[in-house]
């Protein structure tokens, strides 16, 4: 990988974190920003309650998304005919990239 399409990888994993925290940001900083004991009586809290319609799903993605990371990084470390596929300091990258998003 060229020192250009390197950084176009790694820039565009950091405008996909970034845009991420700022969509759930904007959308739940009203929910997030109430305390606790009023959180139940919002509006939004069967979206975002930790089993509401987004919480529960980002939970499932989030799980997957480390799962993969985590296998996929330690079977490029112990099985050699993966090499073919990129050094190990890309599969690094794309593993915290997966691990943090």
């Amino acid at each position: 990988m060229s020192q250009l399409v390197h950084r176009i990888y790694i820039t565009t994993l950091v405008c996909i974190v970034a845009i991420t925290a700022i969509f759930l940001a904007y959308q739940g900083t009203s929910y997030y920003s109430t305390s606790i004991e009023e959180r139940f009586y919002h509006p939004a809290h069967d979206y975002f309650k930790p089993s509401g319609l987004l919480g529960h799903p980002l939970g499932i993605v989030g799980t997957l998304l480390i799962l993969i990371g985590v296998a996929s990084y330690i079977a490029r470390k112990r099985y050699s005919f993966l090499a073919r596929f990129g050094r190990l300091k890309y599969w690094l990258e794309f593993h915290i990239f997966l691990c943090s998003l």
